[in-house]
């Protein structure tokens, strides 16, 4: 066999950090965030203002922490797929070279 095969693992770590990137967009919107908003609109009066605090009374009970936790895990699963296959890959390339390096 000549020339050596070369399969791009770009897709992986691009992967991993687009993930982490939607991990950090998505952050702002956990509970913590709705209750500190409603912590910081609590002095004001107006209608408006009852029905935000309303608002996001009914948004702290969302599923975001979970999906917060779900996102996490899913990025690590992603970052233990591709050291796997970087691994995988090197030692593979090194039996076929016949141990060479």
């Amino acid at each position: 066999m000549t020339g050596k095969i070369v399969i791009s693992d770009e897709n992986f770590q691009t992967a991993i950090e687009e993930m982490g990137r939607a991990i950090e967009a998505f952050k702002p919107y956990s509970s913590k965030f709705m209750e500190q908003t409603q912590t910081n609109l609590s002095d004001m009066q107006s209608d408006f203002i009852e029905e935000m605090i309303e608002v996001l009374d009914n948004m702290c009970d969302t599923k975001a922490p979970e999906l917060l936790e779900s996102m996490n895990q899913y990025q690590k699963n992603i970052k233990f797929v591709y050291t796997s296959y970087v691994e995988k890959d090197e030692r593979t390339a090194n039996e076929l070279s016949g141990g060479k390096s």
